[in-house]
C-alpha cells in the first residue's frame, strides 16, 4: 500500500500518514584526527502513526464499535509493510471533567483497543464488569456485538443473533440472543452473560474486527509492541494521557459558553478531536527500559504524567483569548515527552466537527425509543440504540454532505447541509418535509399550502395559507430547532 498524502479528513485511510521529520535515518559526521571522534546515539522517534478517532467508539465510552474494523485492519497492514516495527498506544480524553477521572477514562479506551489487538477477552471483561461514570457498556454493547456476529448452524445460519430493539425494562431479546450464541459455542443455554459467555463473545468479536474475508483473524504478539507487553498493566505499550494533550483548546469566551446549560452537545462535538487513540509506530529494534519509562500504566494515577509537563504545562492546556489548534500554535500539549513524539505528526491535526442530532418518530409522532440503528457518514459506520426520547447524537465532519440512516423498518438517505432558520421559506419547507407534513424532492415541497394547513391542524392553531410567527415558533419546537 502506498503512503497516503497528508490530509485531515476524520474518516478513511488518510489518517494512515507517514510521520515526517520526526525519525532521523541519517547522521552528519566528520573526519577526525587523533583521539577525536563522532558519537552516535539512536533516539526513540516514531516513523508512522494511525489515529483512532472518537467515531471508532460508542458515544462517551471505551467500547470499540464495529465500524472500527477498517482502521484495525489498516493497522495490521501498516505493521506488515514495516517488517519488525513496534507500536505503542496513547489514548486521550477531552477536558470535560477532572484530570483523575479523565486519566482513568482515557486508559480504558486504550486498554479496549489493546484487548482487540492481542485478542485478550479478560481486558474487555474487566471493562464490562467494572464500569465508571459515563463508561458503562452494559447490555447495549453485548447486543451491538450480537447484531454483527452470525449464527453458525441451523436454519438461521448466517443470520445475526440479534436484530430487534432493546429496552432497559425488557431483557427477553437479550436473553434469547445470548442463548442462541451459547448454543453455538457449546455453553449452557441460560441466556445469562456469565464470565465464560462474555469471554467467548468478546473473542468472536475480536475475530470479526480483525479478519479480512477469506483470511484468518490477525492477532498481535508481544514482539509487535514497544515494551513487549512486559510491563505491569501493559505499561509502555498503552498509555492513558487524560486531558493533558489536547489538539484544540477553546478560547475563554467559548469555554464559558460551552460550560453553560444547553450547550453540552455542541461542546462534545467541538471536543471530539481531543478524544482519540493514537498508535505510534517505532523502527525495528526499538525497545524501552520499562523502569525508566516516564509514563504511568493505563490504570495508574496522573501524578507521574504531571512530572513530565512543560514548565508552563497548565497554561498550555487552559483557555486563553483565542482558540488554539496544535497544528498551528504547537502550544496546547502539557506533556513534553508526548509532544516530542508528535510535534510533526500528520495524525495530530484537529478536524472540525459538528454534532448531528436526530430524533426519530414513528408515524403517530411517538419517539422510536431503544431502536437499533446504523448511521453511515463518509467511510465510517456508527452503530447504536436510540435513547428514551428517540434521539441519536454523533459528531461528524462539518463538510459532510450525505449519510444514510438504517433502522429495522426503514432506510433513508440524509442530505447534510447548513441549518436554515424556520422563518425562511427553505427552512420551514425542510421542517415540514422531515416531519411528514409535505412531500417532494430535497428543498422542493409539493403544495406547501396544504402541508402548512396539516401542520396547523396538528398543532391546534388557526388554519391559514402560510405560517405566521406563532406557527413558526410551534414548528421550531416540534422539530427541535
Amino acid at each position: 500500500m502506498a503512503e497516503q498524502k497528508l490530509g485531515e479528513p476524520l474518516f478513511g485511510d488518510e489518517q494512515n500518514a507517514q510521520q515526517t521529520g520526526a525519525f532521523f535515518s541519517h547522521y552528519r559526521v566528520a573526519a577526525t584526527e587523533n583521539a577525536s571522534r563522532n558519537t552516535l546515539r539512536p533516539g526513540l522517534f516514531p516513523t508512522a502513526c494511525l489515529k483512532l478517532d472518537d467515531a471508532h467508539f460508542a458515544s462517551g465510552m471505551s467500547f470499540v464499535l464495529p465500524g472500527a474494523k477498517k482502521s484495525l485492519l489498516l493497522l495490521h497492514d501498516m505493521l506488515e509493510q514495516r517488517k519488525g516495527a513496534v507500536i505503542s498506544l496513547f489514548s486521550h480524553a477531552d477536558p470535560t471533567g477532572d484530570d483523575a477521572r479523565n486519566k482513568e477514562w482515557s486508559g480504558r479506551r486504550g486498554r479496549a483497543v489493546l484487548g482487540v489487538l492481542i485478542h485478550q477477552p479478560t481486558i474487555w471483561k474487566d471493562l464490562y464488569r467494572n464500569p465508571i461514570e459515563g463508561d458503562n457498556w452494559g447490555p447495549p454493547a453485548a447486543l451491538i456485538i450480537l447484531s454483527v456476529l452470525t449464527k453458525k448452524s441451523g436454519k438461521a445460519a448466517g443470520e445475526p443473533y440479534y436484530s430487534g430493539t432493546f429496552s432497559p425494562d425488557e431483557n427477553n431479546a437479550l436473553a434469547q440472543a445470548v442463548g442462541d450464541f451459547q448454543a453455538d459455542e457449546g455453553l449452557d443455554k441460560n441466556g445469562e452473560l456469565s464470565d465464560e459467555t462474555l469471554e467467548k463473545l468478546f473473542q468472536r468479536y475480536f475475530d470479526y474486527l480483525t479478519t479480512k474475508e477469506g483470511t484468518e483473524p490477525k492477532v498481535l504478539g508481544s514482539e509487535a509492541f514497544l515494551a513487549k507487553l512486559s510491563g505491569s498493566d501493559y505499561r509502555g505499550d498503552v498509555q492513558g494521557c487524560s486531558e493533558f494533550n489536547p489538539l484544540v483548546v477553546f478560547s475563554s469566551a467559548e469555554q464559558i459558553l460551552f460550560d453553560s446549560q444547553g450547550h453540552e452537545i455542541q461542546r462534545s462535538a467541538e471536543n471530539a478531536a481531543n478524544r482519540r487513540v493514537l498508535v505510534l509506530f517505532f523502527p525495528p529494534g526499538s525497545e524501552v527500559d520499562i523502569q525508566s519509562w516516564p509514563c504511568p500504566s493505563a490504570v495508574g494515577g496522573e501524578d507521574k504524567c504531571q512530572s513530565r509537563f512543560w514548565s508552563n504545562g497548565p497554561a498550555r492546556r487552559s483557555p486563553s483569548d483565542k482558540r488554539r489548534l496544535f497544528e498551528s500554535t504547537r502550544d496546547t500539549m502539557a506533556c513534553r515527552f508526548y509532544h516530542r513524539f508528535v510535534d510533526k505528526s500528520p495524525c495530530e491535526r484537529s478536524v472540525q466537527l459538528a454534532g448531528l442530532h436526530l430524533r426519530i418518530l414513528d408515524g403517530e409522532g411517538t419517539p422510536k425509543k431503544h431502536q437499533p440503528y446504523q448511521l453511515q457518514v463518509g467511510d465510517f459506520t456508527f452503530h447504536g440504540f436510540t435513547g428514551e426520547d428517540g434521539v441519536l447524537v454523533h459528531a461528524i465532519p462539518v463538510d459532510a454532505v450525505q449519510g444514510k440512516l438504517t433502522m429495522n423498518d426503514f432506510e433513508r438517505t440524509l442530505l447534510i447541509g447548513p441549518q436554515v432558520d424556520a422563518d425562511e421559506d427553505a427552512g420551514s419547507s425542510m421542517r415540514l418535509q422531515n416531519l411528514a407534513f409535505g412531500s417532494g424532492g430535497p428543498g422542493q415541497i409539493v403544495d406547501k399550502e396544504s402541508a402548512v394547513q396539516r401542520f396547523l391542524a396538528s398543532a391546534a392553531l388557526p388554519i391559514a395559507k402560510a405560517l405566521g410567527a406563532e406557527a413558526i415558533e410551534a414548528l421550531r419546537k416540534r422539530y427541535g430547532a
